[in-house]
């Protein structure tokens, strides 16, 4: 008997070395597993699942496990429970007393604090979103720009107590710079020189890194040798430290890109990019111009000059906005926009909106990886401007050219707003052309670059439901996605867009990545759509609540409206 009980007791306390060992594994098992291309590893490495927080009880939220022993208050959520079917309400409004504009926020990471970024007066703006529905001023820091100079965009330092704008110099071809600025007070610390138009700056979870997008957008023209010019896109990376005046910064070109090109056909198509150049000289964009110095203003099209040996016609009664073949692209017209770190900081990917393309880079190497060729989607949409919401009878095929980008929290999806920046209209092209925009969302294996499903006509017709559709834009960019943001809100994985001409925010779950589906479109507008505009987009998850909280930069008003993500109502 003392033999057999000395062995229920071996076996029993075996039993619970075995259930102990088994807990965490059982854990990473209901996570979403990280993208095979991006582990990180080694002390102080971040973890797979990066969920808008820093602190533990954070991420345990986000991944649908209680932060405390007690529930939020109100809430009882049931062990392994999911919310696959999440709501979107508009729920407050910060009205700036200073702001003339605001297309860019960000909120700073594992806190309150965001700023807004005016490129209309030249100013951010400081605020705290602590309590959501009454966002809380605390200053505006005027960045005393001179004439011709822009503030694009601005990103807040998790730790260090400064953020980073980016400002487009005066000029067509000179050089930017990043100011780094103290939150608190707004002094200027230090100024780093980037390439020519910069725009989205980003910063790394972990706030050693921070992207800068130079667009090198503009053009212009030489008449003595009848020729256009641009400046090549390029990204400034800068390395951050504690001390502003050691950050240090390297700048490179982004490669031309071919392989792929016949691949989705676009040396065939006739797409165009439209440029406003100073064709003339006399320092404004002239709406009606006599190119061919007839002394008449006529409706028609004129060779003005070339761009790389094509040339490039304008039209008299447009004036100075000149058209470029989209399919010049390989050649130099590569213009990054949106940028987004991977969860390790060790990639960062690249919106190459005009080219149709995602660039991933390895901030290690400090070199383009390669390229994700983003291919096209076909859907029905409605291309007509006749004031009434009726897609086509037959679908259509779209580049999707995304502007806005975010990698999910777990490092293992790339998601797109398929906003679209080609012309001519829809209206009027022969139905069998692929046109530009895909007025979508969009979701990439980040792992393989391949496309796992989108949004079809989903957006549109949501927006539609609630009176929010833009008929008037039917022939271009419908509800024009502009931003995306991903999050995890009850074990599930969701997106929300912003719809700069409709005036309101999409939700989308993505439960099924091959299958998103747009659960409804939150409108904030009473009045005429395209008042706000909205560009920018953040979440923010409420440390007591159990709620995700969206904030979205209007452009045209400089407010910063609010919107709650939560569980369906009971």
């Amino acid at each position: 008997m003392r033999s057999n009980e000395k062995t229920q007791k071996i076996l029993r306390s075996w039993r619970r070395a075995v259930v102990l060992c088994c807990v965490p594994f059982t854990l990473l098992a209901c996570q979403e597993k990280p993208a095979g291309t991006d582990k990180a590893s080694g002390p102080g490495a971040p973890p797979a699942a990066d969920t808008m927080g820093t602190s533990p009880m954070t991420a345990m939220a986000a991944m649908g496990l209680p932060s405390k022993a007690t529930s939020p208050k109100g809430v009882s959520p049931k062990a392994g429970s999911r919310v696959a079917n999440a709501t979107l309400k508009m729920v407050g409004r910060y009205k700036s007393k200073t702001l003339g504009g605001a297309e860019t926020l960000h909120i700073q990471r594992g806190g309150s604090i965001a700023v807004l970024c005016d490129s209309k007066k030249g100013a951010v703006e400081v605020v705290d979103i602590a309590v959501p529905t009454k966002v809380k001023f605390l200053a505006n820091h005027d960045l005393k720009l001179i004439p011709g100079e822009e503030a694009t965009s601005a990103a807040i330092h998790p730790t260090y107590g400064y953020y980073l704008v980016a400002i487009q110099s005066a000029g067509v071809h000179r050089r930017g710079r990043i100011e780094i600025r103290s939150v608190a007070s707004g002094k200027l610390m230090a100024t780093i020189p980037s390439g020519v138009g910069p725009d989205a700056v980003a910063i790394s979870n972990d706030g050693n890194l921070a992207s800068v997008s130079n667009e090198g957008e503009p053009f212009s023209y030489d008449p003595k040798r009848k020729i256009f010019e641009t400046a090549a896109g390029s990204v400034t990376l800068i390395h951050l430290y504690a001390e502003p005046r050691k950050c240090a910064a390297v700048e490179f070109h982004l490669p031309s890109y071919a392989a792929n090109l016949k691949r989705s056909g676009r040396d065939a198509l006739d797409r165009m990019l439209d440029r406003k150049v100073d064709w003339n000289g006399n320092g404004k964009i002239d709406k009606k111009v006599d190119f061919n110095g007839n002394g008449k203003i006529e409706d028609v099209a004129v060779v003005v000059g070339s761009y790389r040996g094509v040339p490039i016609k304008a039209n008299e009664s447009r004036g100075e906005v000149f058209l470029f073949p989209a399919r010049l692209i390989v050649s130099g017209i590569l213009e990054p926009e949106y940028a987004a770190f991977s969860p390790s900081g060790h990639k960062l990917y690249l919106v190459v909106q005009e080219a149709n393309l995602i660039a991933v880079i390895d901030t290690r190497k400090m070199a383009v990886e390669r390229y994700f060729d983003l291919g096209v989607t076909t859907h029905r949409a409605d291309t007509v401007a006749d004031g009434k919401f009726q897609l086509d009878a037959k679908p259509l095929t779209f580049f999707r050219e995304p502007d806005g980008l975010s990698i999910s929290p777990s490092g293992r999806y790339l998601v797109t707003s398929d906003e679209g920046d080609s012309v001519p209209p829809i209206t009027g092209a022969p139905r069998t052309n692929t046109h530009g925009g895909g007025r979508t969302l969009s979701v990439f294996d980040v792992a393989t670059g391949k496309v796992l499903g989108d949004t079809g006509d989903q957006i549109d017709v949501q927006a539609a439901k609630v009176g929010a559709y833009p008929d008037e834009r039917s022939g271009i960019k419908g509800s024009e996605p502009e931003e995306v943001s991903t999050f995890v809100y009850g074990g599930v994985l969701y997106a929300v867009v912003s719809l700069e001409r409709a005036d309101g925010v999409a939700l989308v779950s993505l439960l099924d990545p091959t299958h998103p589906k747009v659960l409804g479109v939150a409108s904030m507008h009473k009045g005429v759509r395209g008042t706000y505009q909205p560009e920018g987009i953040a979440t923010w998850r409420h440390p007591k609540e159990d709620a995700v909280y969206v904030f979205t930069a209007d452009a045209e008003t400089g407010t910063m409206t609010v919107f709650r993500v939560a569980g369906p109502s009971k």
